[in-house]
């Protein structure tokens, strides 16, 4: 039983964590944006909330994805026992919400979201 404890302290040595926290905004207030961890869905975040999640430690790469807008994928080394903060939200926002809503939603899909290191 003692190996299996230590086996099971190891494994979770060699996992780090992500934290997304979504911003509170009025674009797809009602709705849910996927996050994908190497083209696997493994959460959905609604509007303000924040999720962590462990992951293994070495060279991963993160995006989300509403309908057909995705971020660019973000490639991050990540090693057990560290944290990663990321914020998600629309760049539609402010002015750009009554101007260029459907604009960015239809054309420019691939910059409707962003998904980056939190700077606090």
């Amino acid at each position: 039983m003692a190996t299996t404890l230590k086996n099971l302290h190891i494994k979770e040595m060699n996992k780090g964590k992500i934290e997304i926290t979504r911003a509170s905004q009025i674009v797809n207030f009602g709705r849910k944006i996927n996050i994908y961890v190497n083209n696997e869905k493994i959460c959905r975040l609604s509007d303000n909330e924040t999720r962590t999640i462990e992951i293994d430690e070495g060279v991963n790469e993160i995006y989300a994805r509403i309908d057909w807008c995705k971020t660019p994928p973000l490639q991050f080394e990540i090693k057990g026992g560290e944290d990663i903060k990321l914020e998600l939200g629309s760049n539609v926002k402010g002015w750009k919400l009554a101007v260029y809503a459907m604009h960015y939603y239809l054309i420019r899909h691939s910059e409707f979201l962003y998904l980056q290191q939190r700077k606090n």
